[in-house]
């Protein structure tokens, strides 16, 4: 008989989206999401979400994440320069001092796999791929 272990190391993370979206997440799955560690970063995204795209009220996604090798380092996060400025430039001088080889032509060149840095920094990663619906809940 063969035993399999059973994972509790699953990561729970927030999209922030709005109706009308959520109508195609709910056929499909999220396809290639930004993710939020807290549920007031995805808060935001969801009021933002509605009020640029006028398609419904805003939505808040809770997911679980089975694979971190799907996630991805949040470039978008880390330059947004409204939320978490500070944060984001603690995290690059941390990086820059235990990283110098990403360091190219005086640029910071993070690689996408590091997905911990932004998760840490500025509470959000990418995931690439599709999280099925089974995996996501409304909140």
């Amino acid at each position: 008989m063969k035993i399999y272990k059973i994972s509790t190391n699953i990561i729970k993370a927030y999209h922030g989206t709005c109706e009308k979206y959520y109508d195609i997440i709910e056929y499909s799955g999220l396809k290639n999401p930004y993710l939020a560690r807290d549920i007031e970063i995805a808060e935001y995204y969801a009021e933002q979400t509605s009020e640029i795209s006028r398609y419904g009220k805003p939505i808040i996604l809770e997911v679980d994440i089975l694979n971190v090798s799907n996630l991805r380092y949040d470039r978008n996060s880390m330059e947004e320069p409204i939320m978490f400025e500070n944060e984001a430039n603690r995290a690059f001088e941390e990086v820059s001092k235990n990283h110098p080889e990403w360091i190219e032509d005086e640029y910071l060149i993070i690689p996408d796999t590091e997905w911990e840095i932004s998760w840490n920094a500025v509470g959000a990663a990418k995931y690439h791929g599709t999280i099925p619906i089974e995996n996501i809940r409304v909140v």
